[in-house]
């Protein structure tokens, strides 16, 4: 659930991002570790990427005592929902045309380099690894990364039998180099052994 923060009403962003907390609410109930998707350090991971105005909402559940992942979740899905919208979909429109704009006289200035870095953080994955902007799924051949292919969410023996058939790194999920010499500063997120991905786990 880490990343760059997501721009206002970006509802893609919004999107991956309730998909990756429901799968992460779902592997943990399964555990029967719920709880510690509570912890502060969880909730500020999530809280840290979401525009201004569903930190607001959560700022108000969390004083009333509420400031759980659960109502963290439900205030992304309604963000994500409302982002697609054709009323979300002009806002965002209007954001990234005020931003552009904004971008084109400054140039030079703090906002132009702003916009050079946040682009640049978008070529780093999900799992830490970075990966030309050109990825390709090892598994279906899909304009999208391994651990985000539906096909290769459906279970933890046919993963690693997968990872392991392909010869991919255990870390980073890529081919054509090993664990060991993988240059990911990737930890899984369940035991923070830097040995295998969290989707491994």
């Amino acid at each position: 659930m880490q990343g760059p923060p997501i721009r206002g009403w970006d509802g893609k962003e919004l999107a991956i991002l309730r998909d990756r907390m429901f799968n992460c609410e779902s592997v943990y109930e399964a555990w029967g570790r719920s709880r510690e998707l509570n912890s502060t350090d969880v909730l500020m991971k999530v809280f840290e990427r979401l525009p201004n105005e569903v930190n607001t909402q959560f700022i108000h559940l969390e004083r009333a005592g509420q400031g759980t992942f659960q109502e963290l979740r439900k205030l992304v899905v309604s963000a994500a929902r409302d982002a697609e919208s054709q009323y979300g979909k002009c806002l965002f429109r209007a954001k990234q045309d005020k931003g552009d704009k904004r971008a084109v006289s400054n140039r030079g200035s703090n906002v132009c380099r702003k916009k050079v870095l946040v682009g640049a953080t978008t070529n780093v994955a999900a799992e830490g690894a970075p990966h030309p902007n050109n990825a390709t799924c090892e598994q279906c051949g899909g304009a999208h990364r391994l651990w985000h292919c539906e096909n290769f969410k459906k279970g933890l023996k046919d993963r690693r039998d997968f990872v392991y058939s392909k010869k991919l790194c255990f870390l980073c999920l890529l081919p054509n180099h090993l664990c060991r010499s993988c240059e990911s500063n990737t930890k899984c997120k369940f035991c923070g052994k830097k040995s295998h991905n969290s989707s491994l786990h």
